[in-house]
């Protein structure tokens, strides 16, 4: 895995992206997260992304992995 790529994709974000860049850069981060198992920041990042994107199918998909997440982690 390349080291720099959770930094280029954070840049990518927080920089002037078009929507599409962004939704792909917080996708990137969410799945990077996920394979790292970066839990605390795979919720943040799936957090944003909701809150971003209100009433969107996507949305409600960061949502409900949110409440996946967090009912993995009670166990």
């Amino acid at each position: 895995m390349d080291p720099d790529r959770p930094l280029r994709l954070r840049e990518v974000r927080d920089g002037k992206p078009s929507e599409r860049q962004e939704v792909t850069a917080r996708q990137g981060l969410i799945d990077l997260y996920a394979a790292t198992g970066q839990a605390g920041r795979q919720l943040a990042e799936l957090a944003r992304f909701a809150d971003r994107y209100p009433g969107t199918p996507a949305a409600r998909a960061a949502r409900e992995a949110i409440k996946a997440l967090k009912a993995s982690q009670a166990l």
